[in-house]
């Protein structure tokens, strides 16, 4: 009987593969690229949009593109269609609440991550890869696979599967790489996580007495007071939630020996 290989040993077999390409990508891949790449494996019938805070738009939410989202703060909330210039409603912070859909989800991202060097007849892993690759033995992760180099528009995927976020709830867990390219005899890229957890009806967080259909608790952005930040808005319980959930997410990114890590929450917003 096969001898079933350790997480960190699936991990660095795909790094290995990585190592061995002869081509690295040389275009730059910024994280609302990613955000957005990953909302739309979601919304596949519809452009992503993204809506959430930056620095100067005093708690606001508005549409961001990709360079902003780099500069975001708090929560981020993926949707679809153009609710802002009254095109097609879609899905996102102005949708019903009654008839929404949310998914939490956690990405982090470790920038120019030292991946080893590639010699004639041997792969070197770099020290950092090497300690990445054990941390991810501490985690409990059920069901991990890979797959051969996979590559997609944006990233590569060295292994998925679930991962345990709490003593009852488990998440989808992602590590990628993405910007791979060559230095030297070193091979740099930024390293990925992504947690995705459950999907669940905007009914779980409205009062009983709101579910009746009344008028007060209608669009998303009535019930928010127009497109704010969820934190601010008076769906206490919807944000409650979520909090809860990331703070588990992270707990679970912080068993990883990530570094100058940063974490960006996010939010799907779908019709049901």
């Amino acid at each position: 009987m096969k001898k079933q290989l350790l997480t960190s040993q699936i991990f660095k077999e795909n790094v290995k593969e990585i190592l061995v390409q002869k081509k690295t990508s040389q275009n730059l891949i910024t994280a609302g690229k990613i955000i957005r790449d990953i909302g739309q494996e979601c919304f596949s019938y519809a452009p992503t949009n993204v809506w959430g805070k930056t620095n100067g738009l005093e708690g606001k939410m508005f549409l961001l593109d990709d360079n902003q989202i780099n500069y975001s703060e708090g929560l981020l909330v993926l949707g679809y269609g153009d609710a802002e210039k009254n095109g097609w409603y879609g899905a996102g912070p102005t949708r019903d609440m009654r008839r929404a859909y949310y998914t939490p989800m956690l990405l982090v991202l470790q920038p120019n991550v030292n991946l080893g060097q590639k010699g004639f007849f041997s792969i070197k892993f770099s020290e950092y890869i090497s300690q990445f690759a054990d941390s991810l033995d501490s985690l409990n992760l059920l069901n991990q696979y890979f797959s051969n180099y996979s590559q997609n528009k944006s990233s590569t995927t060295l292994m998925y599967g679930i991962v345990s976020v709490s003593n009852k709830e488990n998440a989808g867990f992602e590590a990628f790489v993405t910007n791979v390219r060559k230095s030297d005899k070193n091979y740099f890229s930024d390293l990925g996580i992504l947690l995705k957890f459950g999907n669940f009806s905007g009914h779980n967080f409205l009062p009983a007495e709101a579910r009746n259909g009344s008028p007060l608790y209608g669009p998303l952005s009535l019930a928010m007071n127009g497109k704010e930040n969820l934190t601010n808005g008076p769906v206490k319980n919807l944000y409650g939630w979520l909090k809860d959930c990331f703070n588990k997410f992270e707990t679970t990114v912080n068993k990883l020996s990530m570094q100058e890590k940063k974490v960006f929450p996010m939010v799907f917003v779908d019709n049901s």
